[in-house]
């Protein structure tokens, strides 16, 4: 026990140096989890700004009639991260316009940019791909949470090797390989075209769907990415107190 508490001490004060002299990493971190909602703050100002000039005629409206609207993107967090089942989703927008906006394109907006004619697919295939990646762990607000009891679960466990420090490399290992899928998904979906806002109201609901799964993916690979660099960095100097999982990681994808 004696050997056990010493470790976990010295784990404990290298994770802080390295959070300390890490500041920019895990502010980098944090910054791509808030790109989705920028995306849609910039889009529903654009949207606003040109349906001013284009939803009403010159003349005035006449007594008793509202000035129309378009939909509005709400892309709400929920204390829940993940998605939930399509029948219990609730999108705060009103009902779309099947007309093209070609008269006033927004600004801000890629021009010319064509969406996946199966786009229902691709939000499909992502959604149950993203409810099975979160499904063991619950909603990503609570994975630093898990990740530490896992981690002191390691830190005590010596079935697995020689010691501690075998289980606590398993551990992370697997926490990498659950990150990776997480990575790969991220990357899948951003090669699709329905990511950029739409140029016509067709697939808007397409759109908004994305932004909340590109939500989950970021938040979720940015909550293990930090604490695997914090417990496990891939630095090219061994240290007794550090798992060795991701050492050497960068010389090991140029051999």
């Amino acid at each position: 026990m004696g050997a056990t508490s010493n470790r976990k001490a010295q784990q404990r004060l290298a994770s802080k140096l390295y959070h300390l002299k890490n500041k920019a990493l895990v502010a980098e971190k944090a910054k791509e989890a808030r790109e989705t909602r920028k995306l849609v703050y910039n889009y529903n100002k654009s949207r606003q700004e040109s349906a001013l000039d284009d939803a009403l005629p010159d003349s005035s409206p006449s007594s008793g009639h509202s000035r129309p609207s378009l939909p509005r993107a709400t892309l709400t967090p929920s204390p829940r991260a993940t998605p939930s089942p399509p029948a219990e989703r609730q999108l705060t927008s009103s009902p779309p316009s099947h007309q093209p906006a070609t008269k006033h394109r927004p600004k801000n907006t890629p021009v010319d940019r064509c969406h996946d004619e199966a786009g229902y697919k691709v939000i499909r295939d992502f959604r149950e791909g993203i409810q099975d990646w979160t499904r063991d762990l619950g909603p990503v607000d609570g994975w630093g949470k898990k990740f530490r009891e896992g981690y002191d679960m390691a830190c005590t466990d010596d079935t697995i090797g020689r010691g501690p420090q075998d289980t606590i490399d398993v551990y992370l290992e697997t926490v990498e390989e659950h990150t990776e899928v997480g990575r790969k998904m991220l990357a899948h979906l951003m090669r699709s075209s329905i990511v950029w806002p739409p140029e016509t109201h067709e697939v808007w609901g397409d759109f908004l769907l994305v932004n909340d799964l590109l939500g989950v993916l970021h938040r979720g690979i940015a909550v293990l990415e930090v604490r695997l660099d914090i417990c496990a960095p891939g630095a090219a100097q061994q240290s007794g107190s550090l798992s060795t999982t991701r050492n050497h990681g960068g010389f090991g994808g140029m051999m």
